[in-house]
């Protein structure tokens, strides 16, 4: 896996690639229902998270920003989708539907899809931010076509839980269900 990364942060241009150092806690890749332990927490902590959440959301938005980070986000994904595609590899992105996201809604993955217009640039769907993002079916529809992974989860529609499908307010049904007619409709 290192030589292939190096790889391809040799193909690509140095100034576009972001370094980061420190830890990285993958918190959410082994799911919140990982133990019984870690499922626990999860209930226990919905009250932080909503407060950490509602905080979030008060953070001013600098459209100048927005604009120049949006710029870069298209190239910098162009690039990389050249690059892999040449290994045959897919580029996924996940919408974060907080406000320091680029891509907070599913609106904003179909224009920037459309912006990087490359074969191989797929939407990474996780249900409990769609919800959050207050999108839905209609929305999943539209991009159902274009999206190559379906991250399954709930919450209660105000906090990012990650909880177990079917105890928060996530229609996870309805949701799938629109992903698969949409797919099924552009295939």
């Amino acid at each position: 896996a290192q030589r292939f990364v190096a790889g391809l942060l040799q193909e690509l241009p140095g100034d576009t690639v972001p370094r980061h150092r420190g830890d990285w806690p993958d918190f959410w890749n082994f799911g919140c229902a990982s133990s019984a332990r870690e499922t626990r927490i999860n209930r226990q902590t919905k009250a932080r998270l909503a407060t950490r959440d509602a905080l979030g959301g008060v953070a001013p938005e600098d459209r100048k920003d927005h604009e120049r980070a949006w710029r870069n986000a298209v190239a910098f994904h162009k690039r990389l989708c050249d690059v892999c595609g040449k290994r045959d590899i897919l580029v996924t992105l996940e919408l974060e539907w907080r406000t320091c996201g680029l891509v907070q809604t599913i609106g904003a993955m179909e224009q920037l899809i459309k912006a990087v217009r490359k074969k191989n640039f797929f939407a990474n769907i996780d249900l409990g931010h769609v919800a959050l993002a207050r999108d839905g079916v209609r929305e999943l529809k539209q991009i159902a076509g274009r999206t190559v992974h379906l991250h399954i989860n709930d919450n209660d529609t105000c906090v990012h839980t990650n909880d177990i499908p079917g105890e928060g307010t996530v229609p996870v049904r309805k949701f799938v269900k629109a992903v698969k007619a949409g797919a099924e409709r552009k295939a």
